[in-house]
């Protein structure tokens, strides 16, 4: 079905299911902070 293959594609907004490297590279790049949603978003779109 095309929404569990969406599903597979899209990490959940939770952000536990971004692949580790992604999440290394968000540590690195907001190590002090949390970044909003906004950024992840586009720091995601560039990764993939």
């Amino acid at each position: 079905m095309l929404l569990d293959k969406l599903k597979k594609i899209l990490p959940d907004n939770n952000g536990n299911d971004y692949p580790e490297d992604f999440q290394q590279i968000i540590k690195n790049l907001y190590p002090g902070s949390v970044p909003d949603e906004e950024a992840i978003t586009f720091i995601w779109e560039a990764y993939r």
